[in-house]
């Protein structure tokens, strides 16, 4: 065998190692969120998330229950209020959407990477400030 096989050899084997040893590239991150809030008891929502930044998905399960006519759902960072410019805006079509939306991987990135600092928002027609709201939380 060349040295120049076995050097390879050596390196295929080592990168192989490696690969084995750590999660897989571009693996969705999973996030999860249980919302209540001005709604009061009877309602609630959860959400569960899917992004893959380097593709730019945003893939979610958003299901609710009590909340009345809701208007729309939205990406918030967690300190903002419940009006502000949203960072991603979610399609609903009933009362459980499963749904991806297209985003900048620049936006998924910090929301994959800190999702804490991130709310969901549910809104209604009788509660436009959000009927519920809960933040992001790896699962």
């Amino acid at each position: 065998m060349t040295f120049a096989f076995k050097s390879a050899a050596a390196i295929a084997a080592a990168a192989a190692a490696l690969l084995a040893a750590s999660p897989a590239l571009g693996a969705p991150v999973v996030l999860t969120s249980t919302m209540s809030g001005a709604a009061g008891p009877d309602g609630s929502a959860t959400i569960r998330v899917e992004i893959e930044p380097a593709l730019g998905d945003f893939c979610y399960v958003l299901a609710f229950k009590g909340l009345g006519a809701v208007t729309d759902a939205v990406v918030l960072p967690a300190d903002a209020a419940p009006d502000a410019k949203p960072l991603l805006s979610l399609e609903l079509t009933g009362v459980e959407t499963d749904a991806c939306v297209a985003a900048e991987p620049d936006l998924l990135k910090p929301i994959a990477g800190d999702p804490g600092k991130y709310q969901v928002v549910v809104r209604s027609k009788s509660l436009p400030q959000g009927a519920v709201k809960g933040v992001l939380a790896r699962q």
